[in-house]
């Protein structure tokens, strides 16, 4: 079994105990991260297991032939969150036109799933956000953006406590306009900035 770092063969014959498998893994990731790098994704036979390496590892370690973890700049990083980000956020804004809709009248069960639908949609976007306050603290720590970026979080992390607290008190009106008004204004304003600054 062989441990590949971006199509170059780091570690032959490497036997198959656990142990020592995921420390090499863990030893070339550290490495990628003390060159300003940021792992991409970590893959057994181009199957994708970054999402739980010890697990799926441990699962698949007796029949791979090749572990690969691949690598990228922080700064090629930081423009494919921002160009996903430019991507995906028309979609979010529109969801919350169309789901808010849905809590303006008695909502049902499919607009409770629409929702967490909506929310997991918005975990995404403040996960995406919080990496490129990540990235730009660390190289443009005085730039427009990341005051931008930060306004931005504030905002929607208020936002969404006012839907939390219209959900408890059971208040689905407040909650339609507060998603439709507050969160899509929101949403559209971090497109304009993220639009253009990617100009």
């Amino acid at each position: 079994m062989n441990l590949v770092v971006n199509g170059v063969v780091r570690f032959a014959g490497l036997d198959r105990d656990f142990d020592h498998v995921l420390s090499h893994i863990n030893t070339v990731i550290q490495q990628i991260q003390s060159n300003h790098e940021v792992v991409e994704g970590v893959f057994i036979d181009d199957i994708d297991i970054s999402v739980d390496v010890p697990g799926r590892l441990k699962a698949h370690l007796h029949e791979a032939e090749n572990i690969e973890i691949r690598s990228i700049s922080q700064a090629q990083f930081y423009n494919n969150v921002r160009s996903e980000l430019l991507n995906y956020l028309p979609k979010v804004i529109r969801a919350t036109e169309s789901i808010s809709d849905l809590f303006y009248g008695d909502p049902d069960s499919e607009s409770w799933t629409l929702f967490a639908r909506l929310t997991d949609s918005l975990a995404f976007v403040v996960q995406s956000v919080h990496s490129l306050q990540l990235y730009l603290c660390s190289n443009e720590p005085d730039s427009e953006l990341l005051n931008s970026l930060k306004a931005f979080a504030g905002k929607l992390e208020s936002h969404m406590k006012q839907v939390d607290a219209s959900i408890q008190s059971k208040d689905y009106v407040m909650m339609a306009d507060v998603i439709k008004y507050e969160l899509g204004d929101v949403l559209n304003e971090l497109l304009t900035i993220l639009d253009a600054k990617a100009m």
